[in-house]
């Protein structure tokens, strides 16, 4: 974060982690969202962005109750926000292959994150399968979620103005 700050950018987008089976997954989750406080008090003007993952292994993040979960323990709410990969939300169990799958899928996103904190999206496609966990990216519309997502997503509004 203090790179970003002295690049003069303003969104730093990661993983959130592993939990590596050694401690419980809350546990895990309360560390990422204090780590995400220390970093967020030795900056300024530097957004916490934090990417949806697809599950794979111990990697935490790829649920929105996790997401939203490390929200609830960042203090300063204004200072972080989420990216959502399409690929790794799909490999993660959110169908996104029909209009009505990503209306649905985007309103949990909606009632367990919300959108106030959608600040960017990774588009891709996925060549794993749904719900495999498994992060393999694919052009897009050449995969498993096909095209009709993308184009849902650039029709909807509540995504104008995601970087």
């Amino acid at each position: 974060m203090q790179r970003c700050e002295q690049l003069g950018l303003t969104l730093l987008n990661f993983h959130p982690g592993s939990h590596l089976m050694q401690i419980a997954q809350e546990d895990c989750l309360a560390r990422i969202a204090e780590s995400i406080n220390i970093a967020l008090a030795q900056t300024e003007g530097v957004t916490a962005v934090i990417e949806n993952t697809a599950g794979q292994g111990s990697n935490l993040g790829f649920e929105f109750e996790q997401l939203a979960a490390i929200i609830d323990g960042v203090e300063d709410k204004s200072r972080v926000g989420v990216c959502i990969d399409t690929c790794h939300a799909f490999a993660a169990g959110y169908d996104l292959r029909t209009p009505e799958a990503c209306e649905k899928t985007f309103a949990e996103f909606g009632k367990i994150v919300g959108f106030q904190y959608l600040r960017g999206m990774h588009l891709n496609d996925a060549k794993s399968a749904f719900s495999s966990r498994v992060d393999r990216h694919h052009s897009l519309g050449e995969g498993n979620i096909g095209h009709d997502a993308f184009r849902w997503i650039m029709q909807d509004g509540r995504f104008d103005g995601i970087r």
